[in-house]
């Protein structure tokens, strides 16, 4: 008995107080969970060490994850594996694929015509959806509302042509061999040739008064006033008539020209002879005179020319054609107006492009020298500022407003309008789009959905990478887990903790009771001497 007091019943107590007290310590990190009180005093390490340091361990946890765990270079490196970066590209190419295989049409769809589709419900990509999964509004409508309220904004109209107006003026700042080649200026002036004259050719077969060529011609001299026409024949018609009166002179004074007259001349002396009678006639064989006047024949025609050209040489002869022709075309123009609005229409236009057709032929005729020139011309303007070829009585500041004020018109009168360049716009697209999905619509195969999804990741990888930092900071991980842990009953928080060192805790427990053990043996050992 005295050897069980001894040996056994030391080490045995020790055991149990060991591992109570470890127990007992491991109990008191979570409870109680609130504190106690008796007779209105709390009670010593009520609540437990956790409950009683909850704010400030969740702080504390906070900073230990964002400051060591989840600091920016370490989800920038994560993102950077190659696993992360499949998995992007993967998202990406799916939602790519589901969006692109949708049918094109759905795209500029209004929502009046979404409701009458009966798979509208399938294209959730396409039309935004109801909690009641009846279709929304359209994207192609929202985006026209979107513009409809950027439209309307001071700010945004004002801003929109400043941008516009630089930019034309730094366009104009350009040089036009800078933007188009030689080969492609003159080709471009060939084709143009070509398809105008071909274009009058066919209108004039059909007899169609209002083709392009003649509406545009017709246009130009309807709409210059009288006063106009008479200013530029003026300022043109003598200046034109100085260069070619020398001409006009080495023409009347040439070889040939005065061989015709004469041969004219002669004919007109014999055909007045002819005429007179029979006596008269006689007289004049008598005397001569038909064969005097066939030997001063070339002395008349050299007087006839120096006639003719002191008369050329009057100063008030080119003002007299400029009057003349001012006239004429003034006169012609007032009977195209009356027959047009006799409904002749074809009449109307009959002065204007008489001879259009004519000249668009001769330069067809002579593409060579069509070409030469256009090579020439683009010699000399390929140095050249485009401002100083487009010489305009505006400026820029006038086109960007003119632009501006067509496009709002355009966007703020809406859907509805039949009228609006806007609608003319999408109606086009919604016949290109008929029958085809939105990846054959825009021509996308199945490289490019891979190349676009490859390319879409890496841009969205690299844009999270150089935003990290701020992306961190707004996402404040120390308060995110501070008032996730906060947050968390104390109960819950237990379960968790154990389940994650249940062992280790038990182990504790355990090593708890052997060193008491251990101590009790020591003791006992102790007492013996």
């Amino acid at each position: 008995m005295k050897w069980i007091q001894t040996w056994i019943l030391p080490p045995l107590i020790g055991a149990i107080i060991g591992y109570f007290t470890n127990w007992l310590a491991i109990k008191m990190l979570f409870r109680p969970y609130k504190a106690i009180r008796v007779l209105g005093l709390k009670l010593p390490f009520t609540p437990g060490i956790l409950p009683r340091e909850r704010e400030r361990l969740a702080l504390s946890l906070g900073d230990t994850v964002a400051q060591e765990l989840l600091t920016p270079q370490v989800i920038k490196t994560r993102i950077q594996s190659p696993e992360i970066r499949a998995t992007a590209e993967g998202a990406i190419r799916i939602a790519l694929e589901g969006f692109l295989g949708q049918p094109a049409e759905r795209l500029f769809m209004d929502s009046s015509e979404k409701n009458t589709d009966k798979t509208v419900d399938k294209v959730e990509p396409v039309a935004t959806m109801h909690e009641n999964g009846r279709p929304a509004v359209s994207i192609s409508a929202q985006i026209l509302q979107s513009f409809q309220q950027l439209a309307g904004s001071d700010e945004i109209q004002f801003s929109m042509r400043n941008i516009l107006s630089e930019f034309l003026r730094r366009a104009g700042e350009l040089e036009l061999g800078s933007l188009i080649s030689r080969e492609h200026f003159t080709q471009s002036i060939l084709s143009a040739v070509d398809a105008l004259a071909a274009r009058t050719t066919q209108s004039s077969e059909a007899s169609d008064p209002g083709s392009q060529p003649r509406l545009l011609l017709g246009a130009a001299v309807e709409l210059t006033p009288d006063a106009t026409v008479k200013a530029l024949a003026d300022a043109f018609i003598p200046k034109a008539y100085e260069i070619a009166l020398p001409h006009i002179g080495a023409f009347l004074r040439g070889d040939d020209f005065k061989s015709r007259l004469e041969t004219e001349a002669n004919a007109f002396v014999k055909r007045a002879l002819s005429r007179l009678g029979p006596m008269q006639r006689l007289f004049v064989s008598i005397a001569g005179y038909d064969t005097k006047i066939a030997q001063t024949m070339p002395d008349t025609i050299e007087d006839l020319i120096d006639t003719i050209e002191n008369i050329l040489r009057d100063p008030i002869a080119p003002e007299k054609i400029a009057e003349a022709i001012c006239a004429v075309v003034i006169a012609q123009r007032a009977h195209g107006s009356a027959t047009k609005a006799s409904g002749d229409r074809k009449e109307s236009f009959g002065f204007v492009d008489s001879s259009l057709q004519g000249v668009l032929q001769s330069l067809r005729g002579a593409r060579d020298e069509l070409r030469e020139r256009a090579e020439r011309v683009y010699d000399r303007l390929a140095g050249a500022k485009l401002r100083e070829i487009v010489t305009m009585p505006f400026s820029s500041d006038d086109v960007a407003d003119l632009v501006m004020n067509a496009f709002v018109q355009t966007i703020s009168q809406g859907p509805n309008s039949a009228s609006t360049l806007g609608v003319v716009f999408v109606d086009v697209l919604k016949e290109a789009a008929r029958g085809k999905s939105i990846a054959e619509f825009l021509g996308i195969g199945e490289k490019d959905v891979d190349q676009l999804s490859g390319t879409l990741s890496t841009v969205l990888l690299l844009l999270i990478e150089s935003r990290m930092p701020l992306l961190v900071e707004a996402i404040d991980i120390r308060a995110m887990v501070a008032e996730r842990i906060d947050s968390l009953d104390m109960q819950e928080v237990e379960r968790i903790v154990l389940q994650v060192v249940k062992k280790e805790l038990l182990w504790i427990t355990w090593l708890g009771g052997i060193l008491g053990a251990i101590i009790g043996a020591v003791q006992s050992l102790i007492s013996t001497f």
